[in-house]
């Protein structure tokens, strides 16, 4: 399994980029050092339902029906510049198409479910968006036969996802899923179903181990988080301190390590593997891995 250096590395138009030279590729830096508030951006459920579903899905939704729009093209929309992005992996700074990021990141979540999914009954992306990386996943020849689950709170979100299942010929699932309301969400998982999401449990501020304790319900065999940790910021580097303040000023959640740790604590799953901010498509919030098993 390569590193996320590696895969970035091999991929044309993809350099390395100092950290006085971010400022040329991102506005965050200049934004956070004048900012006067500690929190600019609160992430309210009406506030996420406002600017994904009012501003972004139902648009692309429209995008999409018009165009006709294959998996490539409806990332293609998403992202429709090819200036090169700043973007981070481990300690260090890229700049990269965007697509190529996005590739590199499906890779990635791709090569650390393969080796989940033996004698799972599906794999199910929580909080999936636009479906673009489940799609991907049940495109991959790894998991032929394997059958998917897409949820996400956004009513545009899952006629997207049910379009490109259609449209792509792909066996995926799709349901409402809200985080803030696990136990009453519809989308139907089977037990035993590998579960992870992708920069979504970021957007749910009520976590505790209630939280996790409302996913066991689901009885998964394993669960796979690929999520901005604030704990892995680290103060000793200027770069990790400005991931931290990026972090705290968009008002993502402060409690998805902690409430983990304290759902172990009580017995209810256990932390089996943790990778260190992987990559970021934000240079300066990349997501980690980690990897949970709920006991039984």
């Amino acid at each position: 399994m390569k590193s996320v250096e590696q895969l970035l590395s091999q991929e044309a138009g993809v350099q390395r980029l100092g950290l006085n030279e971010l400022p040329r590729y991102s506005a965050w830096p200049q934004r956070l050092l004048e900012a006067e508030e500690a929190v600019r951006y609160f992430k309210s459920k009406d506030e996420i339902y406002r600017e994904y579903e009012k501003e972004k899905w139902s648009s692309l939704l429209a995008a999409i029906e018009t165009r006709d729009a294959g998996l490539d093209e409806i990332e293609g929309l998403q992202y429709p510049s090819a200036k090169p992005i700043a973007v981070s992996a481990g300690d260090g700074l890229f700049l990269a198409p965007p697509l190529v990021v996005r590739q590199a990141l499906a890779t990635l979540i791709g090569d650390r479910l393969a080796q989940e999914c033996d004698g799972a009954a599906g794999i199910a992306e929580l909080g999936a968006g636009t479906g673009g990386l489940v799609a991907r996943m049940a495109r991959d020849p790894r998991f032929g036969g394997m059958r998917f689950y897409a949820g996400d709170f956004s009513p545009s979100s899952v006629r997207i996802i049910d379009y490109l299942a259609r449209r792509e010929r792909l066996d995926i699932a799709s349901g409402l899923f809200d985080f803030n309301d696990v136990s009453a969400s519809p989308l139907a998982i089977p037990e035993n179903a590998v579960l992870f999401s992708s920069f979504a449990i970021a957007y749910a501020q009520a976590l505790d181990y209630r939280f996790w304790e409302a996913l066991a319900l689901r009885r998964p065999a394993s669960m796979l988080l690929f999520e901005p940790i604030v704990e892995h910021y680290r103060p000793d580097s200027l770069l990790g301190l400005m991931r931290k303040r990026y972090y705290e000023f968009n008002d993502y959640s402060r409690r998805i390590l902690g409430s983990l740790q304290e759902a172990e604590e009580r017995g209810l799953l256990r932390i089996e593997a943790v990778e260190e901010n992987l990559l970021g498509v934000n240079p300066l919030c990349p997501v980690s891995m980690i990897r949970a098993r709920f006991h039984r």
